[in-house]
């Protein structure tokens, strides 16, 4: 497995609030129905800093989600991401879950 974090700073303090509904309705489908998608994830930090992180099977897909990603926030959120993300990627070395619907 290999894993992308997008860390989105400096952005505009409404940024994650407008763009979660609209991610989840357009972004993550496209995301989702690459190959090798496994999970998808975003989070607001305390910061107000926006972070998404992506897990694929190899990183030819991982780095194709990063050029859809870039894509799309050219197109749908431009006005509020003033730079582009920072970007950490590469392989899962552990993995630990749960499946959903179980446990605590």
């Amino acid at each position: 497995m290999y894993m992308v974090i997008r860390h989105y700073h400096d952005n505009d303090p409404a940024y994650a609030r407008r763009s979660i509904e609209r991610n989840r309705a357009t972004l993550v489908p496209l995301l989702s129905q690459q190959p090798g998608f496994v999970a998808y994830y975003t989070m607001e930090g305390e910061d107000g800093s926006v972070v998404s992180l992506g897990v694929y099977e190899s990183k030819e897909e991982a780095e194709r989600s990063n050029q859809i990603a870039a894509e799309w926030t050219r197109q749908n959120s431009s006005q509020y991401v003033r730079k582009p993300p920072t970007i950490t990627q590469g392989e899962v070395l552990i993995y630990e879950g749960r499946e959903e619907g179980t446990g605590g």
